[in-house]
């Protein structure tokens, strides 16, 4: 039974879902107003009960209230952290998707008992610092370049309706128009300084010997073959599946049974 939780820091609350079990799968969101603890639901209820699971939502998304005050990129990393170890688990599963990949390689410094990667389209430094010129890159662009913000919403609330139940694409739609009501130009000024202070020309990778599975549009395949996510592990692969950035959304299924037969094989 997962359980609704707020972990407190000096600059805000941060909301959670959690429940205790061995493994514990670690869920970590993109940082948008569509990105919340709320859409890795269909992941979560295929996976076996026994297995621990932790969500965590941050300042200003989801189901988290704004910050309290001006924080960093480390200040949030350490929050995290933190979150992670008060659990107590003996082996951690992060599952990061966009952003949150970037928090995983940091975590992945600190975590001794971090047991598995899977990414789902994390953000690489080379997107970020030298964005590939191909042309599915450019074709893929311009799919959003044009649209007014009422259009992609409305293109997001139809990836919605396709992908969840009623009921769930309701309750995300609602979670996010509040989110995004309750943001202030303060608020958004310092989701900006998090993205900039992060270190994009750091050297970090995943640990060699750590399993690795990514999830990703097929275009961005060999980006990821050669990403910073990308171990020397057996194990590690990258899947080509899904056909939007938001591949928990579409493809659920694929990403909890790969999931439960690495952890099996742990």
């Amino acid at each position: 039974m997962m359980q609704n939780d707020i972990f407190k820091t000096n600059f805000g609350q941060y909301a959670l879902s959690k429940r205790l079990g061995e493994p514990l799968v670690v869920f970590l969101s993109g940082m948008d107003s569509f990105s919340s603890l709320q859409t890795f639901q269909p992941v979560i209820d295929q996976l076996p009960d026994h297995f621990g699971v932790l969500a965590v939502d941050y300042l200003g998304m989801g189901l988290s209230k704004a910050a309290d005050r001006d924080y960093d990129f480390s200040d949030e990393l350490q929050a995290i952290y933190h979150i992670i170890d008060q659990c107590a688990a003996k082996q951690v599963i992060v599952v990061a998707h966009s952003i949150a990949g970037v928090y995983a390689l940091a975590l992945s410094q600190k975590l001794s008992n971090l047991a598995a990667f899977i990414g789902i389209e994390p953000t690489t430094r080379e997107i970020i610092t030298n964005p590939p010129r191909d042309p599915e890159y450019v074709k893929a662009a311009e799919k959003f370049k044009h649209l007014t913000q009422a259009q992609g919403s409305s293109w997001i609330h139809a990836q919605l309706d396709r992908c969840f139940s009623k009921e769930q694409a309701a309750l995300i739609w609602q979670t996010s128009e509040k989110a995004s009501n309750a943001l202030t130009t303060d608020d958004e000024k310092r989701l900006q300084s998090i993205f900039d202070s992060m270190n994009w020309q750091s050297e970090i990778k995943l640990p060699n010997n750590l399993p690795s599975i990514i999830f990703t549009e097929a275009y961005r395949k060999k980006e990821y073959c050669r990403s910073e996510y990308m171990t020397n592990h057996r194990q590690s692969q990258v899947i080509a599946a899904g056909t939007f950035h938001y591949l928990h959304w579409e493809i659920p299924t694929e990403i909890s049974k790969t999931m439960i037969d690495i952890i099996s094989s742990l």
